[in-house]
């Protein structure tokens, strides 16, 4: 812990930043307290520290709009992280490190193994950020390296974010895949949301787990059952004619265009869509917009593939928008990414040219005039007339009865027994 928060505090005295903002996942919250009065005594007062708990979205993204809140200048990240490019706000990264040793003398095995069955193949190991310290010194093998420089300030513009890869970038010393097969070692959990992020563009290529705290160190990752499961989505994506497009992060750069991008992919199928902003996408939330057949999450691509099997409506990437709703209905598994990013990039002819005019639509709720009024522009067939049919609209509000008043004093104590009640209940 001294060595952390010592390299923590050298960082912030040389950035000459004024407020920083601690962001911990929930699983590391307990140490906030300590690692934030390890890093006072050593940065004095004139800096001012904020804890970040509770994130709006995903624990692996960088929670900008909370920093922002109190004006931070810096974020520091803890734990796991998706790496992906920041708006505005510079971080450092400091990922949590196991306590499992990775066994070098069973990992190169595997790589022997590998090399014996692939000996035309490239062999890449892929770490977990938590066994990237313990792994990039292996020998045996190229070790793919995290987009950014972690436990270093990382600017916004510096971060090479999401790529073909994911958060990793290949070494040059490997062959680059593309122009061959090539096989990859996942360095960490069969159950990694990054894993299943960076596997999801690996569908030519052999994947390996090699698990340091299973019992079980080897098994292969079924990559196209994945690709399968995704496409079965994609499948009534295609048939569906509301939309909804859940902003499922705020922080992420490029995300205010992959909705507006979205947008204008499902108004040019003829089709409507509504933006929905609903925090951390849980099955309970998009339940509440029930006239919705498909919502589109954009997010991080670990936070994008969401499993069909824990909700009961298809939920899509972008890229899988682009395939149900475009010419490219046939999309190349190997150009499969959940980097919202690149489902919009230039290979993919998704155009960006204006409409000199737009026909007239009722998929709209408001419309504005020339002197700033709204006026309603619903129609029979818009989410919002669905939601006045409803037997249940929401909270009613009757006049004068629910006017404003002034507030007054709760209750205090428990609900056993308040403090204001003399008879005590004895269970």
């Amino acid at each position: 812990e001294e060595l952390v928060t010592g390299r923590i505090a050298s960082e912030i005295s040389s950035f000459r930043a004024k407020r920083v903002a601690l962001q911990f996942p929930d699983s590391l919250l307990p140490t906030a307290w300590d690692v934030q009065s390890a890093l006072k005594r050593r940065i004095g007062e004139n800096v001012e520290l904020f804890v970040l708990a509770d994130t709006s979205y995903g624990d692996c993204c960088v929670d900008e709009v909370a920093a922002e809140h109190v004006s931070c200048d810096l974020v520091v990240h803890f734990g796991h992280a998706c790496l992906s490019p920041t708006k505005s706000l510079p971080v450092m990264y400091i990922p949590e490190k196991s306590s499992e040793k990775v066994d070098y003398s069973l990992l190169e095995e595997l790589v022997s193994k590998v090399r014996d069955s692939e000996p035309q193949a490239a062999v890449v190991v892929v770490p977990e950020l938590r066994y990237f310290s313990q792994v990039r010194n292996f020998t045996a093998a190229a070790v793919a390296s995290p987009c950014v420089e972690l436990n270093k300030i990382v600017k916004h513009h510096e971060s090479l974010g999401f790529g073909k890869f994911g958060r990793y970038v290949i070494p040059e010393t490997a062959s680059p895949p593309e122009e061959g097969r090539s096989v990859f070692i996942w360095v960490g959990s069969a159950d990694s949301r990054t894993l299943r992020s960076v596997v999801v563009s690996l569908s030519a290529h052999l994947v390996h787990v090699f698990d340091p705290e299973a019992a079980e160190t080897d098994h292969s990752v079924a990559v196209g059952r994945l690709i399968t499961q995704r496409f079965a989505v994609v499948e009534k994506a295609r048939h569906a004619h509301r939309y909804g497009i859940v902003a499922g992060t705020l922080s992420v750069s490029g995300q205010s265009q992959a909705i507006a991008r979205c947008q204008k992919v499902i108004e040019r199928a003829e089709r409507r869509s509504y933006t929905i902003c609903v925090g951390k996408p849980t099955v309970e939330k998009l339940r509440n917009f029930p006239e919705i057949e498909v919502f589109i999450v954009i997010a991080c691509p670990e936070n994008s593939l969401l499993s069909p099997k824990d909700f009961d409506r298809a939920v899509i990437t972008p890229m899988e928008l682009i395939v149900a709703l475009t010419d490219n209905q046939h999309l190349d598994p190997r150009l499969y990414s959940a980097d919202f990013n690149l489902a919009f990039s230039e290979n993919l002819e998704i155009e960006e040219e204006a409409e000199e005019s737009k026909k007239e639509t009722t998929s709209t709720d408001v419309s504005r005039r020339g002197d700033w009024s709204l006026k309603d522009v619903r129609g029979p067939g818009s989410a919002a007339a669905e939601l006045q049919r409803r037997s249940y609209v929401g909270m009613e509000y009757q006049t004068p009865k629910d006017a404003p008043t002034k507030a007054r004093k709760g209750k205090s104590g428990i609900a056993a027994q308040y403090s204001d009640e003399s008879d005590r209940l004895d269970w």
